[in-house]
């Protein structure tokens, strides 16, 4: 008997386990959080979950943090002797 590989499970707890190994370092692993979000997403997408909105909204809102970041960080930060800071 042989046994099918369950792909959107794999993929699925691929993303979780890179969405939080991007958590120890939250600036250097963003890009790792935004494509664990994305599997997470996709995943739930293709088999059709019921929760497949929250991911893709989670997953916009990751993205757009994470280009925010880097814009940010390529302006000077916050604070210090740039101008944007408070």
């Amino acid at each position: 008997m042989k046994q099918t590989i369950n792909w959107p499970k794999i993929l699925y707890i691929s993303g979780i386990i890179a969405f939080i190994a991007g958590t120890l370092d939250p600036l250097d692993g963003s890009v790792i959080i935004g494509l664990g979000c994305a599997l997470m997403a996709c995943t739930t997408l293709v088999t059709k979950d019921d929760q497949w909105k929250k991911f893709l909204i989670s997953l916009i809102m990751i993205v757009t943090g994470v280009c925010f970041l880097f814009y940010f960080s390529s302006m000077g930060g916050f604070g210090g002797t740039s101008t944007l800071s408070w």
